[in-house]
């Protein structure tokens, strides 16, 4: 019943938000502007413009929105260089679906980025499609980066299975009309009503398999 698949990135193949939250927080310090711990969720899949204009405006970093950009992505590039975070199972599992399925990536990452980890994974060939939010007009949890990837996949959204692990991603894939899959992120967990919006809820990823989600599209 499911003729595609589509992947979030972060929180989902790599653990990665705690990196985010590191890079972010030493430009922002640095800077001299102001951390604020509830910072990190707040721009959880918000897309590249939009999280820079948060830090310019709600944490007073003094810079202009390329030097943030150039500043946070040269600190997660040396840090997925140096140790890639991905998630237990995460290679294998996009392996057996993509025996299956056409499948892409929908993150809220910049496109540098979600590259740089497919080849760090060695996913190379894996993905028939990736879409960076940067590249839609609203990031998470508005619609437009899973609707998208569905028309590069060229799959209708209802039988197109989003895997995601956060609260903006369930809601950006629930408003494009996608039966979605949720794998709860550890890092920064999504709340029980999350849960409750979810088609599917799988405890980690090694259980995302092709009998795990032939049923969703009915």
């Amino acid at each position: 019943m499911i003729d595609a698949v589509a992947f979030d990135l972060d929180g989902t193949l790599i653990e990665s938000e705690r990196r985010w939250e590191a890079a972010r927080r030493e430009v922002t310090e640095s800077s001299g502007g102001t951390w604020r711990e509830d910072a990190q969720p707040s721009m959880m899949g918000l897309s590249t413009p939009e999280w820079i204009a948060y830090m310019q405006r709600e944490l007073g970093v003094p810079l202009d929105a390329d030097e943030i950009r150039r500043r946070v992505l040269e600190r997660l590039e040396a840090s997925y260089r140096e140790q890639l975070p991905l998630v237990r199972g995460a290679d294998a599992a996009v392996r057996r679906l993509a025996d299956r399925w056409p499948l892409a990536v929908a993150s809220s990452s910049p496109r540098e980025l979600i590259e740089l980890v497919i080849e760090l994974a060695g996913l190379n060939g894996a993905f028939k499609a990736v879409v960076s939010s940067a590249e839609v007009a609203h990031g998470k949890p508005a619609p437009d980066v899973y609707v998208r990837a569905c028309e590069l996949l060229d799959s209708d959204p209802a039988r197109t299975a989003p895997i995601e692990d956060s609260g903006p991603g369930v809601r950006s894939a629930a408003a494009a009309g996608m039966p979605v899959v949720l794998i709860p992120g550890t890092e920064f967990p999504p709340g029980t009503a999350v849960l409750e919006e979810a088609d599917l809820v799988l405890v980690s990823i090694e259980e995302l398999d092709v009998a795990a989600l032939e049923p969703l599209g009915a």
